[in-house]
């Protein structure tokens, strides 16, 4: 598991000191979880920009099989829905 304290304190070295910047999720099933975005609402609370982005199917992956199941990848709806546990937490958000 990730040492989230380092990556918070990534966030906000980025947010102070880096006037052009934007954070961005790409979105796959299982690793993007409501409860995740919470978690990542949580980290970048007042940052300027936030993209989320599904998960493209056109991309090498150490396991091609991964990205043939179509169970892996939200829907439009599902990534608004995703949306919504940030849009309180960012200035811009997103969707591509």
């Amino acid at each position: 598991q990730a040492d989230t304290r380092k990556i918070e304190s990534s966030i906000r070295l980025i947010m102070d000191r880096s006037p052009g910047y934007e954070f961005r999720t790409t979105c796959v099933k299982p690793f993007i979880t409501k409860e995740i975005m919470a978690e990542i609402a949580g980290m970048i609370g007042g940052a300027k920009k936030y993209v989320l982005q599904n998960c493209s199917k056109n991309v090498l992956a150490l396991d091609p099989d991964f990205l043939r199941d179509e169970t892996r990848f939200f829907s439009s709806k599902q990534i608004r829905d995703l949306g919504g546990i940030l849009s309180n937490a960012v200035e811009s958000l997103e969707f591509r």
